[in-house]
């Protein structure tokens, strides 16, 4: 039996991202090729025909950088309330923390390692869809609709299992056996669900 059933969840590794295969860089430089003959191209018209160049680049700034921060400023309402509610969830647990979470699961039941990721995990989307959130203190009776708009923007639940998957020692397999497919909708059932997964390691 591996000693990593004993130690505690803070020594648990950080996740660590899949290396790049040979055609995934060999599309990162071809994508950087094609960018920089782009520039040089520009840079070309800008010295031969100044005024059509900065006209065209000025209407391409205007429809794809302006326009779409004007639309989310003024008329994205539902991106707006979300972000309100996070931060009103957020000055209501002042002074939470993964400590309050782990107290709300029983650990003689649940795998420490498996809070602790799950926290975790969650923690770095939301840092990613609400820019200026630096952290926030998650509860097991979250609802994702409760943290992210209906369309899930900025949320990939597919990744968020991987990494939690891979931190934990707990493969993605033979999932239709969990007692708890398909009826995943908080926080505290993403944390019940990898806790009925097999261990791979330990």
């Amino acid at each position: 039996m591996s000693m990593l059933r004993f130690k505690p969840s803070r020594f648990m590794p950080r996740y660590q991202s899949p290396k790049a295969g040979r055609f995934e860089q060999a599309s990162r430089y071809s994508i950087f090729a094609v960018l920089l003959a782009g520039l040089g191209y520009w840079l070309y018209r800008l010295v031969t025909e100044p005024i059509k160049t900065l006209t065209w680049a000025l209407g391409f700034v205007v429809v794809f950088v302006v326009l779409p921060l004007v639309y989310q400023r003024f008329f994205s309402v539902e991106a707006e309330s979300h972000e309100q509610r996070i931060r009103r969830l957020m000055a209501e647990r002042t002074g939470e923390d993964i400590g309050h979470f782990a107290r709300q699961f029983d650990v003689r039941v649940v795998n420490t390692w498996v809070i602790r990721a799950v926290y975790e995990e969650f923690g770095v989307y939301i840092k990613e869809v609400y820019q200026n959130v630096v952290s926030f203190p998650l509860r097991a009776d979250d609802c994702f609709k409760d943290l992210f708009d209906e369309e899930g923007d900025g949320f990939d639940f597919d990744d968020l299992l991987m990494r939690v998957s891979q931190r934990t020692g707990r493969p993605l397999e033979d999932t239709e056996d969990n007692p708890y497919y398909g009826k995943v909708e908080t926080v505290r059932s993403i944390v019940l669900f990898f806790n009925a997964q097999p261990t791979k390691n330990w």
